[in-house]
């Protein structure tokens, strides 16, 4: 998606019409299987419209996803590891961290 490719010389080469190209596989893999092991399922996920899942093997969204870290308690780390400065980690209230112990005599 740089708009480079690598010739059959092994030389980087800029791709003419670089929008004409993205048109032209997505259309060649919109008949493609989602959630199947294959190129054209992943470029069919990789060209998705967001929110796209979070894989292309995968249902979820990342939306959903980090709802349900976040909702585990433990898991926000993993959430904003997987997808640093999403949206939904910014809004979410980070709580107290694990095993920390909380006062309320203050």
């Amino acid at each position: 998606m740089s708009g480079w490719h690598v010739s059959a010389q092994g030389a980087l080469e800029q791709i003419d019409d670089l929008n004409k190209r993205i048109a032209a596989l997505s259309e060649e893999s919109a008949r493609a299987e989602l959630g199947k092991l294959g190129a054209a399922s992943f470029i069919r996920w990789f060209l998705a419209a967001r929110p796209r899942p979070i894989s292309p093997l995968s249902a979820m969204t990342v939306e959903d996803y980090i709802k349900q870290m976040l909702a585990m308690g433990w898991g926000r780390a993993e959430a904003e590891r997987a997808f640093p400065g999403h949206p939904g980690l910014r809004e979410a209230p980070s709580g107290p961290a694990r095993g920390a112990e909380v006062r309320s005599d203050r």
